[in-house]
This record gives C-alpha cells, structure tokens and sequence, in this order.
C-alpha cells in the first residue's frame, strides 16, 4: 500500500526538495513514504526507487538542485542513529552507478564514506544490539546490515565504511 499522500515519487522528491525536507524522505517519514504494493523493500519506503526517480528522472536543467539537496540531507542524517542506513543505502546507489557509467549524481562518496564510517564506529554497540527491521537477519543486528551494504560497496570499488 502507497502510505504516501502523493502517489508519484516524482511529485514526492519535489516536495522534499521544495520544502526542504529530504532528510524526511530518506527516512521515509510522512508525508514522504512511498511503498507501492509492488515493492520489494521490507521497509516504509522503497527508497531504491525514490533515489532511481532523482537520478533518472529528475530535469537534466535541475540536476544541481536535487544534488545538493540530496547532500545536505545526507550530511545531516550521517551523524543520527536512524540515518546511517538512508546513508549507507544512497552510497550503495551512488558507487553502483558510478561502476556501471549511469549517470551518478556525483556524491561525496569520500566524505560521507568516512563520516558513515566514524558514526557506525560511535554506534556500533547499540547497532549490535538492535534486531528490528533489517537487523532481524543477522547475528549482530543492524550492523549486521551495514556491514553487508558495506562489503557490496567496496565491491563495487567503493570505500568501505564498516570496519570488521
């Protein structure tokens, strides 16, 4: 079920970005969740197919502007429990883009690697502890899930961000 008012993810990113919210949408909190029936994501948002939306279809003339909005949501959010995953999840986007010549939206990769990588370390006992959403499937919690994102990263030729 769309959990969104706004039933087009491309109507979604432009209100975040109009509104100054995109740390919302990466958290995928209301009003800028965005689940259709479809998708495979076991979260509140497929935020796979908001990020696909903003690299494939936001106007080539307004690049700059879902850009930077995107940067300034990730510097904010790197730094809090419940935005390592949003983080760690648009550095996967970003690195698969980048091996494969997809137009990459050009993010700090370096930066929010090494940002990603001081807030895990900071969190990494409570990380550990946590089973809910995706930590469910692993042994040690979520980091568990970071540190899969993580390896598939550095797979790609990225910068790893979990240490192990």
């Amino acid at each position: 079920m769309n959990h969104s008012s706004i039933a087009n993810p491309l109507q979604i990113l432009q209100e975040a970005v109009a509104r100054s919210e995109m740390d919302l949408l990466l958290l995928g909190l209301s009003p800028y969740a965005y689940l259709p029936s479809s998708s495979p994501s076991p979260g509140r948002t497929d935020l796979a197919e908001l990020l696909r939306v903003a690299y494939d279809l936001w106007p080539a003339n307004d690049r700059d502007r879902i850009r930077d909005s995107i940067i300034g949501a990730l510097r904010k959010l790197v730094s809090e429990y419940d935005g390592l995953e949003p983080v760690a999840a648009c550095l996967l986007i970003e690195t698969l883009r980048q091996s494969r010549k997809r137009s990459p939206m050009e993010l700090p990769v370096a930066d929010l690697s090494k940002s990603l990588s001081e807030s895990i370390d900071k969190y990494r006992e409570i990380l550990s502890r946590d089973f809910s959403g995706s930590g469910a499937e692993y042994d040690d919690g979520r980091l568990g899930e970071l540190r899969r994102i993580s390896e598939i990263v550095k797979g790609l030729g990225g910068n790893q961000f979990v240490s192990m």
